[in-house]
């Protein structure tokens, strides 16, 4: 019932994010015009006002359910946002979950969403913005943007670093209805809709 079915999502420093008709930018019909805004745009906030946007935004469907997310991370923090509609079609981007880590550029992989903090690398989990893992020894970060290519992770640092991470062990995700614990009986909520690391992280892991 989507009333656009060709959207864009935009911000800046202005820590405004807007959803945007790509099939009539100019909200004219015609070329020559600005806009092309849909719905109420959202203000981003920090504890001292706006939260400015100064690196790109990654977008993520959600395996569980085909939902759309956008993920910010800006001056404040990061923040997932899920894609509605509205019963009259009208498109909007719902807060689900904030953290008050500031950083830079996300990234998403294999269902993990990483971006760059002030000397480190951190790793949440999209649907909750669980902290899953992260790396706190690398050296000072600015715009840098984390990099997977071949399995592998890598991130420049301000002190002319470069890290790559991986694993060198077979690890164990797990996902459905866990009434009794049988994706991990440590996980939350009951169902597990996507795919989760296992809670215990156990090595040697021979046959699933």
């Amino acid at each position: 019932n989507a009333m656009y079915p060709h959207l864009a999502v935009q911000s800046g420093k202005d820590g405004i994010v807007r959803l945007l008709n790509l099939d009539n930018l100019s909200r004219q019909g015609s070329p020559g015009f600005t806009g092309g805004e849909v719905g109420q745009p959202l203000q981003l906030s920090s504890a001292t006002g706006r939260a400015g946007v100064i690196t790109a935004p990654v977008i993520w469907t959600n395996p569980a359910d085909g939902t759309r997310w956008v993920f910010f991370v800006h001056s404040a923090g990061v923040i997932g946002l899920k894609l509605t509609t509205a019963p009259d079609g009208t498109p909007a981007l719902m807060p689900i979950w904030q953290s008050s880590s500031p950083g830079a550029s996300p990234v998403i992989a294999n269902g993990v969403l990483y971006y760059a903090a002030t000397n480190a690398l951190r790793a949440l989990d999209p649907a909750t913005g669980t902290l899953l893992w992260q790396d706190t020894t690398i050296g000072g970060i600015k715009w840098q943007s984390p990099v997977v290519a071949n399995g592998l992770l890598y991130l420049t640092d301000q002190g002319k670093g470069l890290t790559a991470w991986g694993t060198s062990s077979p690890l164990a995700f797990g996902w459905g209805t866990n009434t009794v614990g049988q994706v991990n009986a440590e996980l939350e909520p009951n169902p597990v809709p996507a795919p989760r690391l296992s809670a215990d992280d156990a090595p040697g892991i021979l046959q699933v």
